[in-house]
């Protein structure tokens, strides 16, 4: 009985264990920006009418977003019960929940200042589901979570719309700057798109750039097909694909390729090594 009880003890360690290696693979995904926006879409039902009239921050979420689409156009006044997608999406410092629930088209947007709140996801949504599942082998996801080590976003996809300017700079991600090199990962100061060792080889980066914009427009070039042949049509003389179904696991692609390759193109602009590219064509 001992040994049996000692055979399942360790079973149940090497599971929690491959688990927690899963576990933290994922939240890295997620964290880095590498994860599709489709799998953090939530659609509640909104039956406008039937809501506490104590204010905005009364409003269910979906309700929110609605009631945002129809001060900016009233005829988007969504039918009774119907389902209303929405985002978390990272706020201002000490904002509230309600403060951060944005439509999907507004997270995927090509010039989209908002950044998915990923932190809220994992710890609000995906935790607490999880850790009453595997809390009964005495398995601590809170704890896992922290021990991780944070990876670094995608330094290209932070870096073309920080202008001190921006209405937005008040949100907790323009603080979240990336510090990392776009072609080898290395720290780098804040305003710097490369690090010293790369910014000598000119060579070398306008190389890596292109070959990265290459590959960027051969993957959108892709996407753009498979949504010609479902939707039909010549995508050249309409200048570009009209489809925006949330439903569509394309679309989402898409969005993301388009905003790598437009964060690129404005980056390499900017250093002089490749030419800026209208991604609205696609």
């Amino acid at each position: 009985m001992y040994y049996l009880s000692c055979s399942i003890l360790f079973f149940l360690f090497s599971v929690c264990e491959q688990v927690k290696s899963y576990l933290q693979r994922q939240w890295a995904r997620i964290i880095s920006g590498r994860a599709s926006s489709e799998d953090f879409v939530f659609a509640k039902e909104v039956r406008l009418g039937t809501y506490s009239a104590r204010g905005a921050s009364a409003l269910p979420p979906a309700a929110i977003v609605a009631t945002k689409a129809m001060k900016a156009d009233p005829r988007a006044e969504p039918q009774y019960a119907k389902q209303v997608p929405y985002v978390v999406v990272h706020g201002e410092p000490g904002a509230h929940l309600v403060d951060m629930i944005v439509d999907p088209m507004d997270l995927l947007a090509i010039d989209s200042p908002f950044r998915l709140n990923d932190i809220y996801y994992i710890r609000k949504q995906i935790i607490p589901a999880l850790q009453r599942v595997f809390g009964l082998v005495g398995a601590d996801l809170n704890q896992w979570f922290s021990e991780m080590p944070r990876p670094a976003r995608e330094a290209v996809g932070k870096r073309h719309s920080r202008d001190p300017a921006n209405s937005h700079r008040k949100r907790i991600d323009y603080y979240d700057l990336s510090k990392h090199c776009i072609i080898c990962g290395d720290l780098v100061q804040t305003s710097k798109h490369f690090c010293l060792s790369c910014s000598k080889n000119e060579a070398t980066v306008a190389i890596a750039l292109a070959e990265r914009a290459s590959k960027l427009e051969k993957d959108i070039q892709h996407l753009a097909a498979i949504c010609c042949h479902c939707g039909g049509g010549d995508w050249l003389i309409d200048n570009g694909v009209k489809c925006i179904s949330l439903a569509c696991s394309v679309f989402y692609e898409r969005r993301k390729v388009q905003k790598e390759l437009k964060s690129l193109s404005a980056v390499s602009t900017e250093a002089g090594f490749y030419p800026r590219c209208n991604v609205e064509w696609f």
